[in-house]
């Protein structure tokens, strides 16, 4: 985790590197609960003239949270790539993670198919 903790803010303070452009960087989710890491994104950001706001509303950050990975669940059950190569710099687009059902679940299939809109 501290490898992720340096890297991540490195990575993002290279999207912003440009202070003339960008005022102030609000940042929300879960992500605020983790110190080190909201030390070492104040740190860069600051050493780049970007000031940095972190919520303290831990009922938005929790659920803002709670939507992306629900969303990101989704396109898995969808059979859909939720992690994309231009994020992340890998060379395709990828699933992450996985979806484990209790064994006695009939009918069931992945990737989800679409409702036909027809009935």
């Amino acid at each position: 985790m501290g490898s992720s903790a340096q890297g991540y803010p490195q990575d993002h303070g290279k999207g912003l590197e440009s202070p003339n452009q960008t005022t102030q960087l609000l940042v929300t989710g879960g992500g605020v609960h983790h110190v080190y890491l909201m030390e070492r994104l104040q740190k860069l950001l600051g050493d780049a003239g970007i000031p940095i706001s972190i919520s303290t509303n831990a009922e938005l950050c929790d659920s803002k949270e709670a939507m992306i990975f629900a969303f990101l669940g989704l396109q898995v059950l969808l059979g859909r790539p939720n992690t994309l190569h231009s994020m992340t710099g890998a060379s395709m687009d990828c699933i992450g993670g996985s979806i484990h059902l209790p064994p006695r679940v009939e009918n069931f299939q992945l990737p989800l198919k679409p409702l036909d809109s027809s009935s």
